[in-house]
Parts: C-alpha cells; structure tokens; sequence
C-alpha cells in the first residue's frame, strides 16, 4: 500500500468514525474526528458535516467558516449555500444571506425544503422527560430548567381547559372558557411575553412569522440572551409547542404525549424545517419586516378547516372580544377558504368600531397532513410579512346564548321564502327528528339499515314523525337508499343540499337529533337540541347524559351505549377515525325514552 493510500484509509475511518459519534450524539468527539480528517486532506463534504456539528455546539462562526471552506473547495455544493443563507440571515447579514441563497437557488441541485428535510440536524430536548444528560446539557448552556417551566405555565392552564371541557356541565362557570388571559394580554398590548431561558428576564417580541394554517404554527422571534424562537401553535387551543435556539440548532420541545391536545400533529424539527424553507423562500421580505420601524399592525387569522372548531373555538372569540370592548384592537382579519358563515355578517360592530379594519380573503389552504404532501407555497407566510402583521390566533372554547342567536338570526335573514315554508311545514310533526348520515371518515358502517329500521319502528309508535336528513351533499344515494327500506307515508325532508344559514334555521324547529359524533355536531348543539350520538369507542366517552361541550344553558345529550358499539379493527389504524358498526336497536330505545320525555313535556306546556 502506498502512501497515498493509507491517507486515504485513514481519512475513511475518522470519517465514518465522525458519522458514527454524530449519529450516537456525542457532538465534540465527531467534531474532532471531522477535524483530524481534514488535517489530511481538506474535503467538502467533510466541511459539511463539520458545519453541521459546530452550529449544534453553538460555535457559529465556525461553521460559517466550515461550509465556506466546503464551497471553496465544491462551488456547486448546495447544501452548504443554504446552511450559510440560513445561518446569515438569523444573524442580519442580508446581504450574505441573500448571496448565499441566489447561489443555491442558481444551482437548482435540489431546492430548499428539499435541503432542510433531507440535511437537518437537531439537538431535541422533550421537557417532560429531561434526561440526565438532557440536564447537564442545559446547564452547560445555561438553560434554566426552572425558566422553561414558567413558559410551559401557558401549556398548564390549556391542558386544564381542555379537561374541563370534556366534564362541563351547566353550574362550571361559562367565563372558565373564554380567551385566556395570555392571548387577552397580547391583544390589549400588541405583542407576546416571555421568560428569556437563560436570564429569567420577561422579554416581549412584536414579530411573527405565520407558517401553517391547519395548526396555525406561528413562530415568534424573541431576542433574550440569545434569539430564539418560540413555537406556538394548536387549532383549538392555544398553546406553546417548543422553543427553538438557531445557533444551536438546539429544539425544547413542551409537547406531552400523555396529554392529547399538546401532542404533535407533525415533528416539531417539521416545522422549524418549514420554518427555515419559508424564511429563504421570501428572504427579502423577512428582511423588511425585521428591519421596519413601522409598529406592527394585529392581525387575526381565522377560517379553520373544521366546521365545528370554526364555530365554537373562533367565532366565540370573536364575541368574547365584541363583549369585553376589544374589537377595536384587531387591526385585519386574515381569512382562510373555510370561511362558512362570514365574520362581517355575523359581527357587524367590527368594521362599527373600527371602520378601518382589513379583511383579507384567501382560497389557499394546507393539505390535511403536511407530512404526506409536498410543502405547500408560503401564501400567508408571506403575506403576513408584506402587510407588516403581527399575527396570533384566536381561539376561545364556549359558545354563549348571545351568540348562539347572533348566528341564528344572521342564518335566518340569508333564508328564501320558500325555503322557510318548508321549515314551517315539517314543525308541524312530532317528534321531528334529525338524522345526519356520514360516510366518511369515522363510518357507521350498516347505517344505510340501522337508520331504515329505527325511523320505521318509530313510525309505528309515533305516527306523526317526521325526519329530515342532514349531511354532505355526495350522501344522496345513501339517503335514497334509506328512502327505499321505509314506508312511504312517512314523512321525510332532505337538508343535504341546504346551504350553511339554511342548516342553522332547519336545525332550530327540530325536536331531537340522531348522529355520529363529529364536526356537523356543532349545528344541534348552538341550536342547543336534545339527542343521541353514536361513534366508534374512542369517541364515545359517557354512559349518562352530558352537555357536548361549554354552552351557555347547555341540553343534554346522549351518547349510545359503548357496548353497543362493534369497531372495525381493518379500517384505519387511528382511533380516532376508525369506522365501526353499533347496534340500532340500542339507539332505537334510547330515542324513545327521549321522544317519550319531549311528549311528557309538551302535555305539560299545553295545560
């Protein structure tokens, strides 16, 4: 073996010595083993990994030292350009940011989100579960754990709100569920508070970067000791999910698995690789909006993918900002496509008090889940930049009786003549009953029999039933097939096709609901109706009556046995969405003691 050779053995080793110590954390040791390497020979991809390893140490000029070298010796090495874009730009050096991100984006090798998913490499740190290593390694940066605490005391009052909303009941203060206190402190002051980690000081950030509008991650920039980033997010509670130190590389994670509302619907490193992505795709506006000394403008975002948090969890914010005289405070409304009944019409004191309030209409909308799609384009991201936003999200969890009829009385006005006629007609049966049919995800699976047989044994006991059928439109052929396993003498209406308000209205005149537990349960429960809910185990939580969730004033409900209930095993393997079949005779009998109670009533009202 020549000489030559055996240099190149030994670089091999120390080499794949590095990876090995990468890969198992032990980040100094790999450091030194990249650097005995390149003491040999230098080697861009060597430089590469070198850089990598030095921003998890915090040692950032180096690293910017490192991936020059690597495109000193590689000009088309790509994956550094971005590693330096990204490092320049967290440090204000636009212009060498913007170099850097011009030479990569030229090469066209892969593209930035490529890059990031593909080469980035974090610290995670679970806060819940602090290793002792975990602990050292705070203490040699000093991280205070106790100050990560005091910013996790957000996360403890959310998880507590969501407990309580699954045990709500008429005598648990309404006010309980309102918006909480932090975000009522951002929108009087216009920016967000918190613990620096390593000082302890409360510092104060007015800059935001909106990156998702299914969770509605929102990055906050903070400068304490050092920048880091807090990561909040969550589509019906707020709450924060991590921090992130860029010159470490270093994420804390807050999420706690046994806590459903703070688990992660993604990876948190996903979505600092978003982040990331997004910060170089619109480098120049990042740019202006940090360097503005224009003050920064609150701006809401709303319009969430899911009918019922639309309701319950936004549009009571809404309210609870009319009430508490905060209207005013909200500069623009950033309105994502699911903008199912419009704010300006349920809330015309908005543009009343403030006439020169923003309303931004926005069709774009993120797949249901990132992590099987391709990353969408930063539209809001963006747009949030150039319009010198400062965004949050509001979100409250009650729906108030004023509310309630601030909904039903703007549903009513948008309703034809003829469609309210036919409302009118079907009050004249009793019971009248709700049946929505879904065949989704979260099926029942013989529901097409199951509904046939229940509305034709309570056309026996009850001869002047009658029955309206709810759901998405594509659920006509279900319905027709129901149609065609009953008498034809009872009698039945179709709300498939009826539009949001008609819903709202036709849900008001009737007497009970049968369905499946879900989004669509938000229309009988702002209506505040009496009925029964079937759904997969998972779903069905309680064997007496209970109130679906806050409501001011709330009726109880049912859910159908849980014994009753057979889950599909084969269907999909979340729980959450499984598909199952439940026996109809059990929701059968548990209708008829509720009609038989509604007709007790009505004898009374009538002496």
């Amino acid at each position: 073996m020549n000489n030559l050779d055996s240099i190149h053995l030994k670089i091999a080793s120390y080499q794949q010595s590095g990876h090995a110590l990468a890969k198992d954390g032990r980040v100094n040791e790999a450091i030194l083993a990249y650097e005995e390497a390149l003491k040999l020979q230098p080697d861009a991809e060597i430089y590469f990994h070198l850089g990598s390893l030095l921003t998890l140490s915090g040692k950032i000029d180096k690293a910017i030292a490192a991936y020059q070298k690597a495109v000193e010796i590689q000009p088309d090495y790509v994956d550094s350009y971005w590693n330096l874009a990204w490092l320049f730009s967290q440090q204000n050096k636009w212009d060498e940011a913007i170099t850097s991100t011009r030479k990569a984006g030229e090469l066209k090798i892969q593209g930035v989100w490529e890059h990031f998913q593909k080469n980035s490499r974090y610290r995670f740190i679970k806060l819940h579960s602090l290793s002792e290593e975990d602990r050292i390694f705070l203490e040699n940066i000093e991280v205070s754990i106790a100050n990560l605490e005091l910013i996790n005391q957000v996360n403890v009052s959310a998880k507590q709100s969501y407990q309580d909303v699954w045990s709500y009941s008429p005598e648990m203060p309404i006010s309980n569920f309102g918006i909480s206190s932090s975000l009522h402190s951002i929108i009087d002051k216009g920016y967000v508070e918190s613990i620096c980690p390593v000082s302890g000081k409360k510092i104060k950030s007015d800059q935001s970067f909106y990156v998702d509008h299914y969770q509605y991650m929102i990055f906050y920039r903070f400068l304490g000791t050092e920048l880091f980033y807090l990561v909040v997010g969550g589509n019906w509670v707020r709450f924060n999910i991590a921090i992130y130190f860029p010159f470490k590389d270093l994420i804390i994670s807050f999420c706690d698995p046994t806590n459903g509302i703070m688990m992660e619907a993604a990876p948190v490193d996903y979505w600092v690789n978003i982040f990331k992505s997004y910060t170089l795709s619109c480098l120049n506006d990042v740019k202006d909006y940090l360097l503005s000394d224009q003050p920064k403008k609150i701006s809401a975002v709303l319009g969430m993918w899911n009918i019922g948090h639309y309701f319950w969890n936004e549009i009571s914010a809404i309210q609870e900002l009319y009430e508490t005289k905060k209207l005013n405070k909200v500069d623009a409304y950033v309105i994502g496509p699911n903008n199912y009944l419009d704010i300006q019409d349920i809330f015309p004191e908005i543009r009343a008090e403030k006439p020169n309030v923003d309303f931004f209409y926005f069709q774009a909308q993120a797949p249901y889940w990132y992590l099987h799609a391709e990353l969408p384009q930063p539209t809001y991201f963006q747009f949030c930049l150039t319009n010198n936003f400062f965004t949050v999200k509001l979100t409250a969890l009650c729906i108030k009786e004023k509310l309630a009829s601030r909904i039903y009385h703007n549903s009513y006005k948008k309703c034809r003549p003829n469609f309210l006629q036919k409302v009118a007609k079907s009050k004249q049966h009793f019971p009248l009953l709700w049946i929505s049919i879904r065949s989704h995800t979260r099926e029942w699976i013989s529901q097409v029999e199951g509904i046939a047989n229940i509305i034709r044994d309570l056309s026996n006991d009850f001869p002047t039933l009658g029955v309206i059928f709810d759901g998405m439109p594509t659920e006509k052929a279900n319905m027709e097939k129901i149609l065609e396993l009953i008498p034809p003498n009872i009698s039945t209406y179709n709300a498939l096709d009826c539009e949001i308000h008609e819903t709202f209205v036709w849900v008001y005149a009737i007497d009970l609901f049968i369905m499946g537990y879900g989004a669509g349960s938000v229309f009988p429960w702002i209506a505040n109706k009496i009925g029964l809910y079937h759904g997969n185990t998972h779903m069905v939580r309680y064997e007496e009556a209970f109130c679906i969730h806050p409501r001011e004033n709330c009726q109880h409900t049912f859910f159908v046995s849980r014994d009753a209930i057979t889950e599909d095993l084969d269907s999909v393997s979340h729980p959450h969405t499984r598909n199952y079949d439940v026996d109809w005779r059990a929701i059968y009998n548990k209708v008829v003691k509720i009609i038989e109670k509604l007709n007790e009533e009505r004898i009374v009202t009538s002496e």
